[in-house]
């Protein structure tokens, strides 16, 4: 989940200048990484959205994990826009 939120924020739905991969590139490879498959990611998805109170505290640790990189980018000095 991490790693797809990377990638949407990244991408934000439009092609970043130099990029001529898709999406689904992105997301194949998020895939291949973690060994999963497309369907395998959806289902998963499907189930863990379907029960929620298995996937609130999920979901919580993936937010944490993506503004601990945010922290880290920050430190880089790489400007986040952080309006929630």
């Amino acid at each position: 989940m991490v790693d797809i939120h990377v990638i949407e924020g990244a991408r934000n739905g439009s092609i970043m200048l130099g990029d001529t991969n898709g999406i689904e590139d992105y997301y194949a490879k998020v895939y291949d990484k973690h060994g999963i498959t497309e369907d395998q990611f959806k289902s998963s998805f499907a189930f863990y959205s379907d029960h929620p109170t298995i996937f609130i505290p999920i979901y919580e640790e993936v937010l944490d994990s993506l503004k601990a990189h945010g922290t880290v980018l920050a430190k880089k000095g790489v400007e986040i826009d952080d309006e929630d």
